[in-house]
Formats: C-alpha cells, structure tokens, sequence
C-alpha cells in the first residue's frame, strides 16, 4: 500500500500523536479533474500534507482550509473550477471541476476518533469497508460492500441518492500480488506492481533466487508455493503470478489459485509450454473450466522482450483483468451460471424457542451473514427462501437477494428446495443448495463449488466433504436435475437424486469440517462456540 493509499491511517496517527489531522475527500468531478472520486489528502495542523485531491492544482488552497477547520471544528464542502479565480489561480486546468469535503478529526463535526479507528482497523484487516456521510448533518456511517455491491466491485466512490446528500466512500483492501519464482523478471514486476499500488509477496523455496539481496525489502516466503499461497491467502483482491518454468513450483501454485477466487492467474511460458501444462493440470483433476482461467502466455500481447518489457505487459494485463472483471477469463459471464438457493424457512424446533436463523455470529444474524456470503461469490443470482410473514425477512434490510416465499414450509425442508428452484429463469445452469444455519460456509467455500461445475466434463453434481473425505453440504446440481428438485416435497431433501445419480457427482472437499457444521440444537451451537473460541475464532 502507497503512502497515497494509507489517508486514513495517515490521519489517525497525526490525531493521535497531538499535530491534529484533518482529511479531504474529493465527492464530485466535472470535465477534465485529474483525481477521481475518493481521492483523499490527509493535513496536519502544520499544514503537511499527504495524499492528492487534484494532482497537485489545489492542494494548497484545501490545506488552508484544512487547518482552519482544525480551528473551528466545522466541516467544509468546497468547489473549485476555472471559473473560480483563485481555483484557477492555483492550477486545475483544462475545463475542470472538483468538489471537495474537509472533515477535521476528533473536533467538532469532524470525524470521531473511534469512528475512523474502526474504519482503519478494517482496512487493516483486509475487510472492504465503506464511510456514508451525510453532507447535510455531517454523520457518517461505516458500511459493507453488501451496501452497495456494484459500488464495491467496481472501486467506485460516489453518490448513493438522487439528492446527492449522502456520499460513500469505498475502502477496498489493496490489491495483493503472488509472484511465484524469484526470477529476473520479478524484479521489474514487483517494482510495477508495487507503483500501481499493489502489496507484494515473492515465494520461492530456492534460497539462491529469493534472497533480501536480489529483492531488497520485499516480503519473501521461502516455502513451497501451495503451503505458501496458503500462508498468504487468496481471495478476490489478489492476484497469482507463476514465472520459474519449473512444474514442481508452477503446477502447485495454479492448482491452489485456480480454486480460489483469485482475480488474475497469470503462467509464464509458450503456447506450447502452456499445452504441456493444461494436460498435466488435467490429470492431476483440475477442469476445463479452471484451467481456462489461467492467462498464458502471461501478459498482453505487447512483443514484450526484456524481463521489464514482459513485467510491464503482466502489470497492463492485471489492471485490465482488476478493472473490468468481464474480461477474465473464464469469467461468470463466460462459464455456466449458478445460483445459490439459501433454505431459511426451517421452523427451528430443536431450538428451545430460540431462532438459530437470528442466532448473532460476529454481530449479525446468521441469515444475514450467509447471505451477505452468497451475494458476495460468484453465484449468478442469490434466492432467499422464507417463511410466510417471515420475521427473518428484516435480518435483510439493504441486501438485495430474490425473496421467495415457501407457504408449505411446514411440510419440511424438500419443499422449499422446489420453491427455490422454480423461481430460478431460464439463464441460470446451475443451483447450489445452502442451509443458512452452516456458519462456516462463506463466500470463499461457495467460489470454490461453482467453479467445480463442469458439465461438459460429467461434473453436473458438485457436493461439498469435509477435508477427510465425508460428504456434506453445500450441493450444486445441474439444470438436468431441475425438475426432480422442483418436485420435492416433505422432508426428503435431494438425498434421493445424489443416489440415484452417483456418475454425475464430484466431490469437492473445503476446509476442516465446513461442510458438515450445521447448527440444529442449543447445544450445537453451544459446543461450536467453544470451538470456535479455542482456535481463535
């Protein structure tokens, strides 16, 4: 992350350590303003600054108010353009417009310290997180990408009402690049990456190749690349590029990426190094559909020579792939289409009175927590099926899932399975199958099974296990089975058609006992608890 990037944190440490701090935000743009929407500059109350609201136009004239707002306490809505003559005066070319929000910390109207704390402890967490202020009243709210979804994956700060009264500022975590192979053409590629704002780890069991003198600074991991990756994490923000030509570190590290959400998966290699490797990847189990997913050769088709010419192309080709998500391969938009069916229509009898779709996990109800899980993977259109006049329903104010209502739910869980499915239009290929009392399926989990769907290659049936092999839940089933699913009534389930199907099915095993944790009495609940506390969850 780039000193640019850390305005937050930037801020709360000026607060903190007596200098005071106040940031501004840039809200709206017109015509040629060089700095987007979301662009932040933190100020000291000396007047140093850090960060661009302009590129360096208006910078001077903000911090003036910026230090004035640290002596009032009053927030600032500020408009600069060539029609204003000091605005002008200062810089901001071209026909260009820019209104900015100054907001001092820890006085007045400004931002409270506790408010920007969390915001800080977030994005230190990896966590997307967003701030919604109110222009008028100056309160701001801390909210999830579900707030705004498009928002979010699109990295796009902006208004969220006609009025343009409340403003949302979008926080993702910074991209993440695994650069697997401490070759020559890692060196100009972490440096690009690195510029472009990304943060960086290079994995490399050969001490010879990932050493502090060849990468001085650099995160380095020394460990093979699976264990490594695994160390490191892969989720939609990061990025996996695999450089050494060597099969014992390539083959690895693309099994492990091309089952994660990962949103760049880049193979160094020829056409024909890459033909070799798309028929070992198969025999080791990986589907058409995953492997597609692999850019390779690695990079835009630049007639990239030099190890920097090739690094540069790399760094275009995960931009691209970053900034407009339509273009990965093998892509939602290009693969079949899931939808995830989550069952909430269980009348929790086992439960002592007690409501385990409302029991809190992490400060919100179960339901909301693995809907916001759905809505937040790659499945093509969540479907929530409910109760009539289900209470459960206002768990989901400001998630967008298909609420289906099951007037049979009484008659058990097979009937709201049919619900579910009949509600799906003729687009969807596919329906994962999700119990919403199973706490530790998130979105990561689901990724994992809707990319295991494969029916050209027999994969019509993907069930979850757990990681020793035993068979649980969730179960994607193909657009084949449609009609035996909308046909389930009582409490059978789909138990029968996993039977009667066994060729169809592949196994997909997730972590721990994922699969198999799902939480029926208060005593189930009680015991994961305490589960989850011994390992630090």
């Amino acid at each position: 992350m780039t000193k640019g990037d850390r305005i937050p944190e930037i801020a709360l440490d000026r607060h903190r350590g007596g200098a005071g701090a106040a940031v501004a935000t840039v809200i709206e743009t017109w015509g040629s303003a060089p700095r987007p929407a979301g662009a932040q500059l933190a100020i000291s109350g000396a007047g140093e600054m850090a960060g661009s609201v302009s590129g360096g136009c208006v910078e001077g004239a903000v911090a003036i108010e910026a230090m004035e707002a640290l002596e009032d306490g009053r927030c600032r809505l500020l408009d600069y353009g060539v029609d204003d003559g000091d605005a002008f005066a200062a810089g901001l070319a071209c026909g260009g417009a820019i209104r900015i929000l100054v907001e001092p910390v820890g006085i007045g109207g400004g931002w409270a310290e506790d408010t920007l704390a969390d915001l800080v402890a977030r994005r230190a967490g990896r966590e997307a997180a967003g701030v919604v202020t109110d222009l008028e009243t100056f309160d701001r709210r801390i909210v999830g990408p579900e707030f705004a979804p498009e928002a979010f994956a699109a990295d796009r700060s902006g208004f969220t009402d006609e009025s343009q009264r409340r403003f949302l500022a979008v926080h993702n975590p910074p991209p993440r690049l695994a650069v697997v192979g401490a070759v020559h053409i890692a060196q100009p590629l972490v440096a690009m990456a690195r510029a472009a704002g990304y943060d960086c780890t290079i994995i490399d069991p050969r001490a010879a190749f990932g050493s502090q003198a060849r990468f001085p600074g650099e995160r380095l991991l020394d460990k093979w690349p699976d264990e490594a990756l695994a160390e490191h994490g892969l989720d939609s923000r990061t990025a996996v590029v695999t450089l050494t030509h060597d099969p014992k570190l390539d083959d690895p590290a693309l099994r492990a990426a091309i089952a994660s959400p990962a949103f760049y998966i880049g193979a160094l290699g020829s056409t024909r190094t890459h033909a070799k490797r798309v028929a070992r990847l198969i025999e080791a189990g990986a589907t058409e559909r995953e492997i597609a997913r692999i850019d390779a050769p690695v990079g835009l088709d630049i007639g990239a020579r030099s190890p920097a010419e090739i690094a540069a192309a790399i760094t275009a080709e995960m931009t691209l792939r970053l900034r407009r998500p339509d273009t990965q391969p093998g892509s939602r938009a290009d693969g079949p289409k899931v939808a995830a069916i989550l069952l909430a229509a269980g009348a929790s009898r086992r439960m002592g009175g007690r409501d385990k779709s409302m029991e809190p996990v992490d400060g919100e109800p179960l339901i909301r927590r693995m809907v916001r899980a759905a809505l937040d993977s790659a499945a093509a259109r969540v479907v929530v099926v409910l109760r009539a006049e289900d209470p459960r329903g206002a768990a989901l104010d400001g998630l967008n899932p298909t609420r289906v209502v099951n007037p049979r739910a009484e008659e058990g869980m097979g009937t709201s399975i049919a619900e579910g499915v009949r509600a799906l239009g003729p687009e969807i290929d596919a329906a994962l199958i999700l119990p919403t009392d199973m706490p530790e399926i998130g979105a990561e989990e689901i990724d994992r099974l809707i990319a295991g769907f494969d029916p050209k290659a027999g994969r019509e049936i993907v069930r979850a296990t757990a990681a020793d092999g035993r068979p649980g839940h969730p179960v994607v089933f193909g657009r084949r089975f449609f009609e035996p699913l909308a046909g389930l009534d009582g409490d059978r389930g789909a138990r029968e058609i996993l039977r009667d199907h066994p060729g169809f099915v592949a196994e997909i095993a997730l972590p721990g006992e994922a699969a198999l944790t799902d939480l029926d009495t208060e005593r189930d609940w009680d015991d994961w608890r305490k589960r989850r506390r011994r390992r630090g969850g």
